[in-house]
């Protein structure tokens, strides 16, 4: 007398396949769900900071400065900014850009995978930073962006006055 498991399906040869999706049916709805949406035009990363463009100058001489540090910063970190990274941390951080010789700058927007839900951003903080001139930070918000054709979040931050430390005489 044999006795039968009851979640074991006694198949005929030739249905290898059909029991193997049977036993990882699991793993083929996710593998189903993610071909599914796969072929939609939507993706799965999202916008978490916008791409921002504008230009640096003097204060004083409305002159454009070319070669000043811009670069996200987060407002959270505190004291922490100051502090030498650690293993995976500088992998995180965009790195700053340079303002080319017409003051002229572009962050470029920033994604991140997000499966489930919407992800948005809800500040931005940059800062400027020059040898010569006070350090310059600055916030922007989803009320100062726009959105390109493409779907990316930008901002267009104008004119970045820099005050220099001591008057040119």
């Amino acid at each position: 007398m044999t006795t039968r498991h009851p979640l074991r399906v006694r198949t005929r040869a030739g249905t290898g396949i059909f029991c193997a999706l049977i036993r990882l049916s699991g793993f083929a709805w996710v593998l189903a769900a993610c071909l599914v949406t796969g072929c939609k035009s939507a993706s799965t990363s999202q916008y978490t900071a916008p791409r921002v463009e504008g230009r640096v100058i003097n204060a004083e001489t409305r002159q454009p400065l070319g070669g000043v540090k811009v670069r996200r910063v987060d407002p959270y970190a505190g004291d922490a900014s100051r502090q030498v990274p650690k293993g995976g941390q500088s992998i995180e951080k965009a790195p700053a850009v340079r303002t080319r010789s017409d003051g002229a700058f572009a962050l470029e927007s920033e994604r991140d995978l997000k499966l489930f839900g919407r992800t948005s951003w809800y500040s931005l903080t940059i800062s400027f930073d020059q040898a010569g001139y006070a350090l310059f930070t600055t916030n922007y918000t989803p009320a100062n962006a726009t959105t390109s054709p493409r779907g990316e979040p930008e901002v267009q931050a104008g004119d970045i006055l820099l005050v220099p430390l001591s008057p040119k005489k």
